[in-house]
């Protein structure tokens, strides 16, 4: 019904993660990426404490995901999932082959991240130490969103 009611009106929508635009994740992408070949496979982690309402990747989790499609694109095709009390994993498998993953801890850190491999070499990003807050990022975008 948002959706509907936003292109009835001719209302830009937007909904998202602020951690698709984190500057720690954003700038380890843009990392020296013409020398270090494509990305061949992400890596991400975060939390995913377990909700009665909202499990697992439903609250926290979908934030790895975001960093997770914001680094590979569209395209997944499969995904196979494993939990246990204290964490939840998941692979997903894209149409050229690639794989990326989600590491969901409810225990441990609960800190966001990603190990991004590129066909030359490997980049780490601590999102989370990052010094620039996440919701910075986010809120770029949106006024960017607004003004396009």
């Amino acid at each position: 019904e948002i959706v509907r009611l936003a292109r009835q009106h001719n209302v830009p929508l937007m909904s998202c993660s602020s951690l698709r635009y984190a500057a720690g994740l954003t700038e380890a992408l843009e990392a020296a990426k013409e020398a270090d070949g494509p990305i061949i496979g992400v890596d991400c982690f975060g939390p995913t404490p377990l909700e009665e309402v909202m499990p697992g990747l439903f609250t926290y989790g979908i934030h790895s995901v975001e960093m997770l499609y914001a680094a590979m694109g569209p395209g997944c095709v499969e995904v196979n999932t494993r939990s246990n009390a204290d964490y939840d994993l998941a692979v997903g498998i894209w149409q050229d082959g690639r794989i990326g993953t989600v590491r969901g801890n409810r225990k441990g850190n609960y800190r966001f991240g990603a190990t991004i491999h590129r066909e030359n070499c490997i980049h780490y990003a601590d999102v989370s130490a990052h010094p620039k807050p996440y919701y910075a990022s986010l809120l770029e975008r949106v006024m960017e969103m607004f003004q396009t």
